[in-house]
């Protein structure tokens, strides 16, 4: 394909990418864009993208950046758990920062005390400067160049062996311990943190949309049929069977309205999976679902009046213990979690 070409559809495709930025920055506003870190870094590699693509258009050679295009893939939400996951790596980067120019630190301080020991004389090369001296103490850290490192000091004196014992103990086998305690301490911080303030949103999110869903005539709760609104524009393809088990788990004072305590634990039950019981239930409790659900004002929501006429009808004849129809009122009549 023409090397034209190839810029052409790139910069195509940098622009859809461009449009879907332009909606997000139009639908989350232009203050909160900026405060999104996200968002500015996505809107820098597209003008960084397009400013190599047009450059290749008018004769340019270079085209660095298109080793950044995988950031791309980070962008959507099949990869969320990936990344939250560089996200918390990147806010523990400042405590390893940290624990890491105090390693240098020590590094560099034995290499001192090294090379002032050992640096006098010329057949030993590992300590003759002090950047020799702290090359092959950093080396030791990883053990590669022991004991080979020690060797010539402790030839000339077996005393000298403790420096190299003490060195190790400390940096080797505490101090890299105490990295990865750290480490993983804040890593811990910050995932406890995050999980927090995405419980502290949902929670205030639910708050936000039960006032929304109070009403005049229902000052008391949400009812079910705004509810099961709801339900709709969140999650179209749910069932209505699974709007009104829904409803009825969080339903713990059984008046038929959601009450706010009641309702902002919405988020906890939405995860829930409904299946049929397997067990047979007795027939007086049979009876009496039945008459509950009949009389139950949400029935006009999920069956049409001449369903239910249908179903006095079998409930009449239900009365009459016919075994038969008991096995059909069984069907899709109590569910649990």
């Amino acid at each position: 394909m023409d090397s034209n070409m190839v810029c052409w559809l790139e910069l195509f495709l940098l622009f859809v990418l461009g449009c879907v930025v332009i909606v997000k920055v139009r639908w989350l506003g232009l203050r909160e864009s900026v405060r999104h870190p996200r968002t500015i870094l996505k809107i820098l590699l597209l003008m960084i993208m397009g400013g190599e693509a047009l450059g290749l258009l008018f004769g340019g050679t270079t085209h660095y950046s298109r080793a950044l295009r995988p950031l791309f893939l980070l962008d959507n939400k099949h990869l969320r758990g990936l990344r939250r996951f560089a996200r918390e790596v990147l806010q523990c980067v400042p405590p390893i920062i940290d624990m890491l120019v105090l390693l240098f630190f020590l590094i560099f301080l034995f290499a001192l005390i090294g090379h002032f020991l050992f640096g006098r004389d010329p057949i030993d090369p590992f300590f003759m400067t002090l950047e020799d001296s702290f090359v092959n103490l950093f080396v030791l850290l990883t053990t590669a160049n022991f004991p080979d490192v020690m060797m010539e000091a402790y030839h000339r004196n077996m005393a000298n062996a403790l420096f190299f014992a003490i060195y190790l103990s400390l940096l080797l086998y505490f101090f890299m311990n105490l990295v990865l305690g750290v480490v993983y301490e804040n890593f811990c911080s910050v995932e406890k943190q995050k999980l927090r303030k995405l419980v502290a949103h949902k929670r205030e999110a639910s708050e936000k949309a039960y006032n929304l869903l109070l009403s005049r005539a229902n000052e008391h709760g949400v009812i079910f049929r705004h509810f099961c609104g709801m339900l709709l524009l969140k999650d179209p393809i749910r069932s209505l069977r699974d709007n009104y088990l829904l409803f009825k788990a969080l339903d713990h004072s059984g008046d038929g309205y959601l009450n706010k305590e009641e309702f902002v634990r919405f988020f906890e039950y939405n995860t829930l999976k409904w299946t049929p019981i397997l067990s047979q239930p007795e027939p007086a409790k049979i009876k009496r679902r039945l008459k509950h659900l009949l009389s139950s004002p949400y029935s006009e929501i999920g069956f049409s009046r001449p369903i239910i006429s249908y179903l006095n009808c079998f409930q009449k004849l239900y009365d009459l213990n016919i075994p038969c129809l008991q096995m059909g009122l069984l069907l899709g009549m109590g569910f649990v979690c």
